[in-house]
């Protein structure tokens, strides 16, 4: 594949629109290719900007005063102040919920098309969609430098994808491959990093159980994968470079960044690396278990990006 034909299918890719094969042949470029790999990175990027201006946009913010008749009117239905169906069929068809539904519905249509940038560099884009003028609604403690580069759309769905397809169920265009191997190939920094997970504080109390080590792709991201368990629950511990260097230098807070279909992320990171902990445990034990891992890891990984 040439770097031609990357850039005509990026957004499909990105999208994931492409057949299997043709998937195949876009990971392998990648691997190869610096250039493209900073385009996907840039175009990433853009469509998390564009979609957290979108979902912030003043416009698109429910009222408080309606939020509260609403959530109000949800409880009486609760706690049966309304006996019978027909009424609550009658409560839910009302004009002004209707008319609601369909703004929503034309909102998620606009956000849509939104998405696909229309002029301008990827990088110009992304910069615009961030900037203060933009992003003046969100509150004070909104997350931001290396935070939000962590917590990011399309990272965390990878970090989620990853989970599912490769700790979970095997469902990966490529096969994985050792992760010292790796380590000498692609990234010194996963180079005895399951070892050090072993043999850390995050794991000496014993409730925590290791169970495998490799390193996967998906979604064009390579991950250090290490497989682990607590309470019956299968945890996903990320490793993947990032896009470029923080100039802010490492994060050190351990954030809950994200949740979808009952997976948990919680992530931290180093001046060049993003980690993150995915599981299905509550919300709280994820967290926590992050929070555990978290001095071993960076401190593994700092010493390698000296």
């Amino acid at each position: 594949m040439q770097c031609r034909e990357f850039g005509e299918m990026v957004d499909s890719y990105l999208k994931d629109e492409l057949l299997i094969e043709t998937n195949h042949g876009v990971i392998t470029h990648l691997e190869a290719c610096p250039a493209c790999r900073s385009e996907l990175a840039a175009r990433r990027e853009t469509r998390e900007a564009l979609r957290r201006a979108f979902d912030h946009a003043p416009e698109f913010q429910l009222r408080p005063e309606f939020a509260f008749q609403l959530r109000n009117e949800l409880k009486m239905e609760a706690f049966g102040k309304r006996n019978s169906s027909d009424n609550l069929f009658a409560f839910v068809m009302r004009p002004q919920w209707l008319a609601i539904a369909a703004c929503l519905v034309v909102a998620g249509m606009v956000g849509i098309f939104a998405f696909r940038p229309q002029g301008g560099s990827p990088n110009e884009l992304a910069r615009t969609a961030t900037s203060g003028e933009v992003r003046s609604d969100l509150p004070a403690g909104e997350l931001s430098g290396a935070a939000v580069r962590l917590a990011s759309f399309e990272k965390t769905e990878a970090a989620i994808g990853d989970h599912q397809n490769c700790a979970i169920k095997y469902n990966l265009p490529e096969e994985p491959i050792d992760l010292n191997e790796a380590g000498r190939k692609y990234d010194t920094a996963y180079i005895d990093l399951a070892q050090a997970v072993r043999s850390g504080e995050g794991l000496r109390a014993g409730d925590i159980k290791y169970v495998e080590d490799h390193s996967c792709i998906y979604d064009g991201r390579r991950f250090a994968h290490i497989i682990l368990e607590h309470k019956g629950h299968t945890i996903s511990l990320l490793v993947a470079e990032t896009d470029e260097d923080s100039t802010k230098g490492a994060n050190a807070d351990v954030i809950a960044c994200s949740q979808r279909d009952g997976f948990q992320v919680s992530c931290f990171g180093t001046k060049r690396h993003s980690v993150f902990v995915v599981s299905d445990s509550p919300e709280a034990d994820n967290l926590m278990l992050a929070r555990r891992l978290a001095p071993t890891v960076t401190k593994h990984i700092a010493r390698a990006e000296v």
